[in-house]
């Protein structure tokens, strides 16, 4: 444990614990999987050392993303979804699409897709 280190409140001594106070942690394997177990995952980000450290959660793949569970819950200030070939979004038995204000459009002119990735990746 490093000197500044802190026991979280409301949570007991953590059975194993990987602390660095600078630097990245790898973990890397060549020809197997990476298996994170267990009651819960939890993943955060955004605990840099200023106020102003947002942080980002990347989850990348050549293959294909699952998220499965019974329930799946996506809340942020801003949701964005783009396919850049085709986009499904499927309600088995019902679906529901709310908005305050909502414009469905349609476009032909292929600039866009330009105007879009930039929105969508930063670049």
């Amino acid at each position: 444990k490093g000197l500044d280190y802190k026991e979280p409140e409301n949570n007991p001594t953590p059975a194993k614990l990987i602390h660095c106070e600078r630097g990245n942690i790898h973990l890397c394997t060549n020809n197997g999987d990476i298996i994170l177990e267990g009651r819960n995952v939890i993943i955060k980000s955004g605990r840099g050392a200023l106020p102003e450290d947002k942080g980002a959660v990347e989850i990348s793949s050549t293959g294909e993303i699952y998220l499965k569970g019974t329930k799946v819950n996506i809340q942020a200030t801003e949701v964005n979804i783009m396919g850049f070939k085709t986009t499904n979004i499927l309600g088995r038995n019902q679906m529901n699409l709310m908005a305050a204000n909502i414009a469905i459009k349609e476009t032909s002119d292929l600039s866009i897709v330009g105007t879009l990735t930039k929105f969508f990746t930063g670049i």
